[in-house]
């Protein structure tokens, strides 16, 4: 794949999700003007589709039911999760770009230099995939009144997802900005399991 043509699709990937969040655009919310309400009742159109099923299946397992603010919590906890393998994976794919770049840059001969394009074109594959489905964990999670406010960095990281990284300091100071964001994610998610325990304690 071309770099120029993947840079230009990510870009207007990019301007296709900054527009989900502008009020003044056909686009926002995907053109569906009704919130994403707390509690999961509407799932984000960019969400994957495979999520709600799982939500489901997880919430069938349990025996006994908590209520309704107990399977919000547990929706909460399993997107944030979701959310942080995402972001994850963000950083590996970028790791994986800037090692195989400098190895083509480094090719001596054709078999090398076609490996280390086809290793690259595969790996900017995956990192498209994995921001769309960041796109969706973010939309969801930026209109939790719960979340209010704590994650709008999530733009910028998505932002910041559609560039090319050229050196190791460059990338290091995106993967610092994806490491605030996990640490975020992990004391929340410390905090969901303790409310999580509380509902379950008190339904006892």
């Amino acid at each position: 794949m071309d770099q120029s043509n993947f840079q230009k699709d990510l870009i207007e990937s990019e301007e296709a999700f900054i527009e989900q969040f502008d009020r003044n655009s056909a686009n926002y919310h995907h053109g569906n003007p009704t919130a994403v309400p707390v509690g999961g009742q509407r799932i984000p159109d960019s969400m994957p589709t495979m999520y709600p099923e799982q939500v489901q299946e997880n919430a069938s397992q349990n025996e006994q039911d908590f209520g309704p603010e107990y399977k919000q919590l547990m929706q909460y906890k399993e997107i944030l999760d979701l959310l942080k393998k995402s972001l994850n994976k963000i950083s590996a794919h970028h790791e994986a770009l800037l090692r195989n770049q400098e190895s083509l840059k480094k090719s001596e001969n054709q078999v090398q230099i076609q490996k280390f394009q086809g290793l690259i074109d595969n790996e900017r594959s995956n990192l498209k995939n994995t921001i769309q489905q960041l796109e969706g964990y973010t939309q969801f999670v930026l209109q939790q009144a719960r979340f209010q406010n704590r994650y709008n960095d999530l733009i910028q990281i998505l932002s910041l997802a559609f560039k090319t990284y050229n050196t190791k300091e460059e990338l290091f100071e995106f993967g610092t900005l994806i490491k605030n964001m996990t640490s975020l994610i992990f004391k929340d998610n410390q905090k969901l399991t303790e409310d999580i325990k509380l509902i379950k304690k008190q339904k006892k």
